[in-house]
This record gives structure tokens, C-alpha cells and sequence, in this order.
């Protein structure tokens, strides 16, 4: 058995490996994989990205009738990603670092989506019958807890069924590192062929070198709702607040003098997660994600200490007024200077003097 790398059991590397492998990135044949250019598999076979971590809720019948039946459920839930096929096909895709046990927490949100997962719950997604074709409950782990959880929801499927309930399909995706060439694969079952189309078995999907860490290219560096050590959540916020930066910075660079900038918190985060920001349906995650955008925007306003850089805290718009030239500079240079750890600019270094000799 391979042995795990940490970062495929993480499972905010998992869900940035989902959004890549949704993305319509060029697969060209004969080229390898790389981390700028891993196998767009699920893309290939027609799902995009719907929404990120979105709540759904679960109808109010079912919710009752669980009560009254004694099944522990949720009467909400909110799967990491939910896949689309152009067929209106829908997958509720969870990630795990690994298995559980029917008797765990987790079973209750299990048990949640696996009734959230049958064809005939259109109202989860707030739609009508003819908007939905078909629904899967997709989990992706490591490829050594895949037996184990396929058992757990076995027999969850086997205790709804028995109280009269209707499940959806579920499909375990499991994910292998290859110790001698480095490369994570997806195993893919009979139920995920069945619904997503990848053919069954082993698909490489991309590489990861012992002395390379794929952080840095995630679409969503830092989610607070993913469970991560304290090292881990530090580093991943770091990314994002220099990802926020980094946007400002190309917005400031690329924008001629004498032309005002006006962009929103949103816009930023938008840019700073590739896009995905606008996809993602968790309120209380974007709500804090906006909170850490505005200290950053703010930090940089009190290094720069200009009324040329202002953001009004009401509408959440930075408006930065590029009047001349030599105030453009030196708002790069200071940009430049930012450092996302001390939140501050280092001082500007003054040229050296030489003597003569």
C-alpha cells in the first residue's frame, strides 16, 4: 500500500482537487501532468462546478418523518461541492480525511445526503422535477478508508430503507499516491461510473513531488470551516491574504494614471480565489472571509495613509484615485513592500552612498 502524503488527506486539498478536475483545462495528449496542468477528468466527462459548500435543506416531510421514526438526521446540509452535468445531473461531493463508523457523528449528515441524493429531490436544489435528471452522493478519501466507509453507508442505506425511506446513489472516489512516481490517482467505482461516466478503475490525475506543496495554487487557499491544525490554518490564510494583495497590486499596476480604480471586497476575494468566490453558497465562511479582505484592505490604507486609498466600510468598495505619476509609484512601491505577516510595509531602503578613493 502507498503511502499517504498529508496533503492528500487534507481535506481542503481534496476540494481544490475537485474544482481543478471540474475546470476546462486543455488536455493535451502526450503531454505529462503537472500541478499547473493536472487531468480535468470530471470536466472531460461533462460536470462543471455549481456551488460551493451551499446549504441545502432538507424537506420538511422527510425531516418530520425521520423524528418520528428515530433516525438521527440533519434536517440541513452542506456537501463541500455540488457538481453539474449539462443532462441536469447533480452530485453532492463530500470530502474526508477518512472513514466513519454508523454510529459516529458524521452518519447524521450521511444520512442527510443520502436522502438529499434520490432523482426525485428536485426541492433540495429549489428546483422543479423536469430541472433534475439525476442525483449521486459522491464521497472522496484516501483510497485505504474506502472499504470502511463503503460498509458505513451500506448499512445507512439498508436502516433508511427499512423505515420506508427513498435513498439516492452514492459512489466512493478514493484517492492513491504512487510512492515511485509521485503521482495521485482517483479510483473510481462502479457507482461513480455509472453516474459521472469515468470509466471504472485507475486514472492519473496529478502529480505531487515530495519537495513541491500544491497549496499555493488552490482555488480556495483557506476555508475556517475545514478542520486543519493550527500550522496549517496559518499558512493557508497566509496564502489568501497575499493572493488579496496580490490583486491589488495587478489592479493598481495595470490601470493608467489618472484613471480612478473602484472594486469591491467581493471582487477582490473573487479574484483572490480564481473565480470561485461567487460560486460559494456558505455565508458564514464568506462573511469571515470578507472580514480578513477588509483587514488587509485596511492595514494597507494605514501604511499607505493617503485619502487617495480609501474604503468606505458601508458599501464595501475600495476606491484607490491614481491623480498623478509620482503618487502612482509610490503606491507601488509600497505595495510592493506589504508584508502579509507583520501587515505592514518594511521601511523603503535609501540608497547607498559610495565614497571615492
Amino acid at each position: 500500500m502507498a503511502q499517504m502524503n498529508p496533503v492528500v488527506r487534507d481535506p481542503l486539498f481534496q476540494l481544490n482537487l475537485v474544482l481543478w478536475l471540474a475546470q476546462p483545462l486543455p488536455k493535451i495528449e502526450g503531454q505529462p501532468l503537472s500541478v499547473l496542468s493536472p487531468n480535468p477528468i470530471l470536466h472531460q466527462h461533462g460536470f462543471r462546478v455549481y456551488a460551493v459548500a451551499p446549504k441545502l435543506l432538507l424537506p420538511e416531510r422527510l425531516v418530520l418523518k425521520a423524528r418520528q421514526s428515530g433516525i438521527p438526521i440533519q434536517p440541513s446540509g452542506r456537501p463541500d461541492v455540488v457538481l453539474q452535468k449539462q443532462n441536469r445531473a447533480f452530485s453532492l461531493v463530500e470530502c474526508k480525511a477518512s472513514s466513519f463508523k454508523p454510529a459516529d457523528s458524521a452518519s447524521k449528515q450521511a444520512r442527510t445526503f443520502l436522502l438529499m441524493a434520490h432523482k426525485d429531490s428536485a426541492e433540495v436544489f429549489g428546483m422543479l422535477p423536469q430541472q433534475v435528471s439525476d442525483t449521486a452522493l459522491a464521497y472522496l478519501l484516501p483510497e485505504p478508508h474506502r472499504k470502511e466507509l463503503q460498509q458505513t453507508l451500506s448499512e445507512l442505506e439498508v436502516e433508511l430503507r427499512q423505515k420506508g425511506f427513498r435513498t439516492g446513489s452514492f459512489t466512493i472516489l478514493g484517492l492513491n499516491l504512487q510512492q515511485q512516481s509521485y503521482e495521485l490517482r482517483l479510483i473510481v467505482d462502479k457507482e461513480g461510473h455509472k453516474f459521472f461516466g469515468i470509466p471504472q478503475g485507475t486514472h492519473p490525475v496529478l502529480p505531487i513531488q515530495p519537495d513541491t506543496d500544491p497549496r499555493p495554487l488552490y482555488f480556495i487557499p483557506y476555508d475556517p470551516d475545514v478542520d486543519q491544525s493550527q500550522e496549517e490554518r496559518q499558512f493557508c490564510r497566509r496564502i489568501l491574504c497575499e493572493r488579496i494583495l496580490g490583486a491589488i497590486l495587478g489592479r493598481v499596476g495595470r490601470t493608467k494614471t489618472g484613471s480612478t480604480i473602484t472594486v469591491s471586497i467581493d471582487e477582490l476575494l473573487s479574484d483572490a480565489t480564481l473565480g470561485m468566490f461567487r460560486l460559494w453558497r456558505n455565508r458564514d465562511s464568506a462573511k469571515h472571509l470578507r472580514d480578513i479582505c477588509r483587514k488587509i484592505v485596511r492595514s494597507i490604507g494605514a501604511a499607505i495613509h493617503d485619502t487617495r486609498f480609501t474604503l468606505d466600510g458601508q458599501s464595501r468598495m475600495l476606491s484607490i484615485d491614481l491623480t498623478d505619476t509620482e503618487w502612482h509609484e509610490q503606491l507601488l512601491r509600497v505595495l510592493e513592500r506589504f508584508s502579509c505577516e507583520s501587515m505592514s510595509a518594511s521601511p523603503e531602503q535609501q540608497p547607498e552612498l559610495f565614497e571615492e578613493e
